[in-house]
């Protein structure tokens, strides 16, 4: 007789019982005691990776469209400030250059004299006895600390009349360097050795009248 894919079998054991099983059902038709079966697994991957994909797909695509929503909203707003943003950067230099200058005019400003009260001062404190014949100014440029500085020099040439000539040369010296009209001005004033001399005129010589040279040098003034 045929089995049809069906199975028994007889067992006995050594007391001669027998045990008698019957497999009626075809291997093919066997289930897994497993809750999944390999099948299942695969029809279930089957279905969920396609849904994955699509999700993350779809995920990636409206991130995307808002990055692009958002660049094209950071590209309006460009277009729209940066003819502003042209002009803010030209203000910027133009105020930068107009500072510079600024700051060059108050630094020659700062360095400068004001001769007019300077010489007016100088008037007032030539002795009566002395005339001046010849007045030079000069100046040099020098850096101090990195920063440029204007040295004035100042020559003063003039004749003395009277006894008291040198004493009168003197006092200016002085006045020169410690009066008001020159205080914090005049660094130093001497009169160079042998620029004090008598006055000689057709071959003869004053007995009291002198010429004179003071040299007054000025204390540096910084463009600052």
């Amino acid at each position: 007789m045929a089995s049809c894919g069906r199975s028994w079998s007889v067992s006995c054991d050594i007391r001669g019982s027998m045990n008698l099983r019957v497999d009626l059902i075809l291997e093919s038709e066997q289930r897994s005691a497993s809750p999944i079966s390999v099948k299942s697994a695969l029809r279930i991957s089957y279905m969920t990776i396609p849904v994955i994909l699509l999700f993350v797909f779809f995920c990636s695509f409206m991130s995307n469209a808002r990055l692009k929503r958002n660049l094209s909203k950071l590209e309006s707003e460009w277009a729209e400030t940066e003819p502003r943003r042209e002009e803010s950067l030209k203000l910027i230099s133009d105020f930068q250059v107009s500072r510079d200058i600024r700051q060059e005019l108050n630094g020659f400003d700062n360095s400068s004299i004001e001769w007019n009260q300077h010489l007016l001062g100088l008037m007032r404190e030539v002795p009566r006895d002395i005339q001046l014949q010849k007045l030079r100014i000069n100046q040099s440029l020098q850096l101090v600390d990195g920063t440029p500085a204007r040295m004035f020099n100042m020559t003063l040439n003039g004749k003395a009349i009277g006894q008291n000539a040198a004493e009168s040369v003197m006092t200016l010296q002085e006045r020169l360097e410690g009066s008001e009209s020159f205080a914090g001005v005049i660094r130093e004033a001497e009169v160079p050795e042998g620029s004090f001399q008598a006055i000689t005129e057709n071959g003869i010589v004053h007995q009291y009248n002198r010429v004179f040279q003071i040299n007054c040098k000025y204390k540096l003034r910084k463009f600052e």
